[in-house]
């Protein structure tokens, strides 16, 4: 045993491992990519290390493992998923208690592995609130919502492409603009922002403001 965990293990599994824990260390990713990281490592080094135990030989081994990576990959990214989804819940209803009406709009995500094989959970598809009045700096719960949706929007678009739509009050535009930013900048500069678009409402009736997902192809 001794044998194949200083030379088969660190030249099949390190990589996936170290990479693992790198993405996993970093606290500003959505659980969905750490969790996918880490089950993905976890799946492959338990694959290996039980191939080996039954006599397997390295090349069978290290395929076994890929195998074992992909599943735990899955695994892990439906339950990164759930996580993602529990925490937009915790934020809206956070809001709610402090009057603004949030929501936490959901869809089945689709993920289909190297193997084919498709997997499906019920994700985040929109967060947000409406607006539905002229907003000054002395509303500081809805500031302080508003820079919270950059900051969640940013953390989340680290793994994956997100967007930041509002539609607001013309006299709010540059203001908001600028909350959502610095709420951008609280989650650090590391990785790609995400995209944001601020809009005039014609009517309060239609303005509010949300964060989502993109890549609308991976929901059902």
């Amino acid at each position: 045993m001794q044998q194949f965990m200083s030379r088969s293990w660190t030249h099949v599994l390190y990589p996936v491992v170290a990479g693992s824990l790198l993405l996993s260390a970093c606290a500003n990713n959505n659980h969905a990519q750490k969790d996918a990281t880490a089950g993905a490592a976890i799946g492959g080094a338990g694959g290996y290390v039980l191939c080996k135990l039954t006599g397997g030989s390295d090349s069978h081994c290290a395929k076994f493992a890929v195998a074992t990576a992909v599943v735990g990959g899955v695994i892990g990214w439906q339950h990164g998923k759930e996580k993602d989804l529990q925490e937009a819940r915790a934020f809206t209803d956070s809001l709610n208690k402090k009057g603004i009406p949030a929501y936490t709009e959901t869809a089945y995500a689709r993920q289909t592995d190297a193997s084919g094989q498709t997997a499906t959970v019920n994700s985040v598809k929109r967060v947000g609130f409406p607006i539905r009045q002229t907003i000054s700096a002395k509303d500081t719960d809805m500031v302080t919502a508003i820079r919270e949706v950059g900051r969640r929007a940013a953390i989340a678009s680290k793994t994956e492409p997100y967007q930041v739509v509002a539609v607001v009050p013309a006299s709010n535009r540059t203001q908001v603009s600028q909350w959502i930013q610095e709420g951008i900048n609280q989650a650090g500069s590391s990785g790609k922002a995400p995209a944001v678009l601020v809009v005039d409402a014609k009517t309060l009736k239609e303005a509010g403001i949300y964060y989502a997902p993109t890549n609308d192809k991976q929901f059902i």
